[in-house]
């Protein structure tokens, strides 16, 4: 498989994630619900770490994904809850045209819980008779393949087929090049974590987490450091200063700083691995 990105969230600071976002040259928010997208520390899925919240129509968190391999097929992976009501339908995650301008596919929840495929050109696509539950956690896992004519759609909630279509108009625009994947909010109220997006190699995962890890300690450390007690103390930040650079290591020579990390559990089966520098 290959993984082209992942995203755990538990590295952002718990609080509105504006200004967190434009710290990221592939993350963006869409205008003008900015502020009522917020990270988490509470009702975690597992009882730990940090998860995405989105409360808005249009409030999508966007993952770009233009010059990147993935091209015209994307596998995306992620834990899944909403909560508040389901009286209302709510697109949940969006894979976008080339120029980022509309979908070629989404994915929305209907008042119930089914799950309906649209495409952005053509209407509803299908619509599941399975049903998700308010305020329960799923692993949500999509493959769309994006064609005009022979396009294809697979969703499955944990494990289970609630989608798979095929023969379908699944391209938007005049290219089936994926622009970006988006997740979206709603009256619902949409929570995300352990976001994986893979392109047309991948695979289904089956239920994951991202483990987020972060230096614990100095290893071998020869670059100097401002704004912290020791080297690594500088580059561990939890939720990062965004708008003042008051830790850090630097060097102007070709040295190397070594740190030391905290462990995963000794019965996890890795599958990728991802680091995140700023």
């Amino acid at each position: 498989m290959a993984i082209v990105g992942m995203e755990g969230f538990d590295y952002f600071q718990t609080s509105a994630i504006d200004l967190q976002i434009n710290d990221h040259i592939n993350y963006s928010m869409q205008q003008p619900f900015l502020n009522t997208a917020r990270i988490h520390d509470t009702g975690q899925r597992f009882g730990t770490g940090k998860y995405l919240g989105l409360y808005q129509n249009l409030n999508d968190f966007i993952i770009n994904t233009s010059g990147t391999t993935i091209t015209s097929t994307v596998y995306v992976s992620f834990a899944f809850k909403t909560s508040i009501n389901l009286l209302y339908s709510t697109d949940f995650l969006i894979i976008y045209n080339q120029a980022v301008s509309g979908a070629h596919v989404f994915f929305r929840i209907n008042p119930g819980g089914t799950i309906t495929a649209w495409s952005g050109s053509s209407g509803a696509l299908g619509q599941s008779t399975q049903n998700i539950n308010l305020d329960t956690w799923y692993w949500v896992e999509a493959k769309v393949v994006v064609n005009n004519g022979a396009g294809t759609i697979n969703l499955k909630v944990d494990g289970v087929d609630f989608l798979n279509l095929s023969g379908k108009i699944t391209q938007s625009g005049a290219s089936s090049q994926i622009g970006a994947i988006g997740l979206g909010g709603g009256p619902g109220r949409c929570f995300y974590d352990d976001l994986v997006w893979q392109d047309a190699t991948g695979d289904y995962l089956g239920d994951s987490t991202i483990d987020t890890l972060l230096p614990v300690g100095n290893s071998s450390i020869t670059w100097d450091y401002t704004g912290g007690a020791t080297n690594y103390d500088c580059v561990n930040d939890i939720g990062p200063d965004v708008t003042i650079d008051s830790q850090y290591v630097y060097t102007s020579v070709n040295e190397s700083d070594y740190y030391t990390y905290g462990t995963i559990p000794t019965d996890s089966a890795v599958d990728a691995l991802c680091i995140t520098y700023r």
